[in-house]
């Protein structure tokens, strides 16, 4: 018998019903809020990275990118029957999420105007005469009435009697579409900013340049791999998850081993391998402190997540009277187990490495204790993961079970690829 979720978007559970279309539009809707992420992150990073925070200009540009890009994207295409995120939530409670996401933009983008008026009234300059400041001035309008129909919009019981709801929802549709379309306009207008920012000698994009010759085949390869290893991670970890939550067993044991070590080995744990990847964009520029404070700050989030994971399995099988590892799948995670508990020793000595010599032990030996131990605790823990999955994912078709394997696969390959040329100084 066929289970169907609670979904507003009729989602049915069973693979073969799943069309080829609604598969595409998952993946574009995947990609979409990955551009989204990656927009917002450059720029607002460049932002950081070449203005005066205390100027009333940096406050312009970032309070009216951070209302269009992050929060006026993810609002309008909130109530798409594909969207990934929105997927299992009821239409009334996308209202209110949508309602606030609209607001806090209005307010951004109100703020960000007011002080760039402000900022040109003190040096007495004129308001309002580039097509920047037009097409930014007539988006703010739209959205300041798109809000109020919205607010209408919420309001049907009580103003029916004067307009047809479906006319306030129509225009407030068009007039949100209009205004985040005509704010993005504005925004391109004004896109040579982030041109003068990246022709910098000292912006760590620069090595990025197509004209340069300073970036290497190696590199090239590295950023390719990273950046495949990314969307692959996205979709392993997106679809994996999806599939535990709509399981809805969340009162059991098992239910919760499968989402906290998927999370810890196959998210936390690879981000944190990923880190110091040369082909990382996430962390371009970040010096080799910050880049150490940020694996370990990921990694502590990955140990608990599998210690959590293979706490609450060995309480399901003492509950449930059965043996303990076994299995293929539970003797690969008890390794990966003890040699994650090892490489994070390790590696909390290794972030001491006066400490460690004191005590005679060459900090260098540490670091490639560690590395070692923690490419090969990410190596078994995939295998188990791979094992455990199959078991659990028995109910979906052989070809899913196994293209989610493949995924997994591919993406822990390219994730290791800088790790083990490092550690083997290929």
């Amino acid at each position: 018998m066929e289970q169907k979720t609670v979904s507003t978007s009729s989602l049915i559970v069973r693979t073969k019903t799943i069309t080829t279309l609604r598969r595409t539009l998952w993946v574009l809707n995947h990609i979409y809020h990955q551009a989204l992420t990656l927009l917002t992150v450059i720029f607002i990073w460049i932002m950081f990275e070449n203005y005066d925070k205390s100027s009333s200009f940096f406050w312009h540009i970032f309070l009216s990118t951070f209302a269009y890009i992050p929060l006026m994207g993810v609002a309008i295409i909130l109530f798409s029957e594909d969207n990934l995120l929105t997927l299992f939530i009821p239409r009334t409670r996308r209202y209110w999420i949508h309602g606030v996401l609209l607001t806090l933009s209005c307010l951004a983008v109100t703020i960000g105007i007011s002080v760039e008026v402000d900022s040109k009234r003190k040096r007495d300059r004129a308001h309002f005469e580039s097509d920047h400041a037009i097409l930014g001035l007539v988006s703010w309008l739209l959205i300041f009435v798109s809000v109020l129909l919205g607010l209408l919009a919420s309001n049907t019981r009580t103003f029916h009697n004067y307009v047809k709801p479906v006319v306030i929802k129509f225009i407030h549709n068009f007039l949100g579409i209009a205004a985040f379309l005509i704010g993005v306009g504005s925004f391109y207008t004004k896109i040579s900013f982030m041109q003068r920012s990246l022709n910098r000698d000292n912006h760590p994009f620069k090595t990025m340049s197509p004209n340069t010759e300073i970036i290497s085949t190696k590199q090239r390869i590295f950023l390719i791999s990273q950046g495949v290893f990314q969307f692959l991670l996205a979709v392993f970890v997106t679809s994996t998850v999806w599939v535990v939550a709509i399981s809805d067993n969340w009162q059991e044991y098992h239910t919760w081993h499968v989402f906290l070590s998927t999370v810890g080995f196959s998210f936390f744990m690879a981000e944190a391998v990923a880190v110091f990847s040369p082909g990382n964009v996430f962390v371009l520029g970040f010096g080799k402190l910050s880049r150490g404070l940020l694996h370990g700050v990921i990694m502590t989030f990955a140990t608990i997540a599998i210690i959590a994971g293979v706490s609450v399995k060995i309480q399901d099988k003492t509950n449930n009277k059965y043996s303990h590892f076994d299995t293929t799948h539970s003797i690969t995670g008890l390794l990966a187990f003890l040699l994650t508990m090892m490489s994070f020793l390790m590696g909390f000595l290794a972030a001491f490495p006066k400490i460690v010599y004191r005590i005679g032990i060459k900090p260098l030996w540490v670091k490639k204790l560690h590395n070692f131990l923690g490419i090969s605790a990410y190596i078994l823990g995939s295998i188990s993961l791979g094992y455990g999955l199959r078991q659990y994912f028995s109910d979906i078709s052989y070809k899913t079970n196994t293209g989610l394997i493949v995924i997994m696969t591919l993406y822990g390959c390219l994730n290791l690829l800088g790790p083990l040329i490092h550690l083997l100084r290929i």
